[in-house]
């Protein structure tokens, strides 16, 4: 019932005939939404997950968390530009400082998807100097060094 509730509520947001001015949802409306988005997202639903975020971003636009999801959703796409114009947004916004390595990792596989394999070295890098101890960021380093082809990494979510 919750679940219809929250695809009902995200339906009249994204309504054509909905007025110019949101309405003020409260914040736990907003979490919900944004839990709906990332179960969306890890069902492999990436347009729906995409509408709700962008949603919430309409709501709250300076929300850090909604704009590095969406990347992480552009991400799982391979819109590597579009997934990392949402990481830099997030960071400006000011993205939680226990999400920057996070978002290091996540920069590398995009710019490693795109060709970039300067980039993505740099950025697995400044991931590891941030926390020394992030095991996946080890295996990506040395996948890269190797000059392994890269089967299936996976973002952070």
């Amino acid at each position: 019932m919750k679940s219809l509730l929250i695809i009902i509520l995200a339906l009249f947001l994204v309504s054509p005939f909905t007025y110019a001015e949101q309405p003020q949802l409260s914040q736990e409306v907003i979490n919900s939404l944004h839990e709906k988005a990332l179960q969306l997202k890890n069902d492999g639903k990436y347009q729906e997950a995409e509408i709700l975020l962008k949603q919430i971003m309409n709501i709250q636009p300076d929300n850090p968390n909604a704009h590095f999801d969406l990347g992480n959703v552009y991400l799982f796409q391979k819109r590597y530009d579009e997934a990392i114009n949402r990481y830099k947004e997030a960071t400006r916004l000011g993205l939680d400082k226990k999400f920057i390595a996070d978002y290091y990792f996540n920069l590398s596989i995009c710019y490693a998807g795109m060709g970039n394999s300067e980039r993505a070295i740099a950025s697995v890098e400044q991931c590891l100097k941030i926390n020394p101890d992030y095991e996946s960021a080890k295996d990506l380093l040395d996948l890269y060094k190797s000059g392994g082809n890269m089967v299936k990494i996976e973002p952070v979510d």
